[in-house]
């Protein structure tokens, strides 16, 4: 818009110093017409001048082009690479299995039958502190005055041992065979006072 201005303002400026001095001559005499060498040279600075002025308009519109084209540049090779990125995205999707879930929950466990050839075990500690009874070198806590029971233990042969905190083994070890079906009680009970 600047440019066209400047251009408009050239053109006008040159039509008043031609016609001018026709003007101030009444329009009679062809020499008088003529303009003079300081009018011409006159009017050759001052175009001169505004094309400067329309050349430093232009440097600058292209200026401001050449920086919005590099914003242009900049946005689209933004776009670019978002597109991509989406593209791969809808690729990784479009792979995955249709109505696929996944739970990081466990299920609840089965449980156990009970193996073919299997016992029960009963712990039970009348003392007043806890004992250790030690099954096939498994150590089972047994706090004061209570019962363990130990369902669904496996049949044959098994070794104990039993001790009471502040006092050491107490009993054991002690060979001993479970049968099917059988319940084995194992008792932890005070040691009578010696006298």
């Amino acid at each position: 818009m600047t440019h066209n201005r400047h251009l408009l303002c050239l053109a006008a400026l040159a039509a008043a110093l031609l016609v001018c001095p026709r003007l101030r001559a009444g329009g009679t005499d062809d020499a008088k017409q003529q303009p003079t060498n300081a009018d011409i040279k006159a009017l050759l600075e001052k175009l001169n001048e505004k094309l400067g002025n329309v050349e430093i308009d232009l440097k600058a519109m292209k200026s401001q082009r050449g920086q919005a084209d590099a914003r242009t540049q900049g946005i689209e090779e933004q776009l670019r690479i978002l597109g991509d990125r989406l593209d791969a995205m809808e690729k990784r999707i479009d792979r995955l299995p249709a109505n696929s879930r996944q739970s990081f929950f466990q299920p609840a466990p089965v449980p156990l039958a009970p193996p073919i050839g299997a016992g029960t075990l009963v712990l039970q500690n009348t003392w007043g502190d806890t004992a250790t009874v030690t099954i096939n070198d498994r150590p089972i806590f047994v706090p004061p005055y209570q019962t363990v029971t130990l369902s669904n233990q496996p049949t044959g042969p098994f070794t104990y041992d039993v001790q009471v905190n502040g006092y050491g083994r107490i009993r054991g070890p002690v060979s001993r065979f479970l049968d099917n079906n059988e319940r084995i009680m194992i008792s932890v009970y005070p040691l009578p006072a010696v006298r």
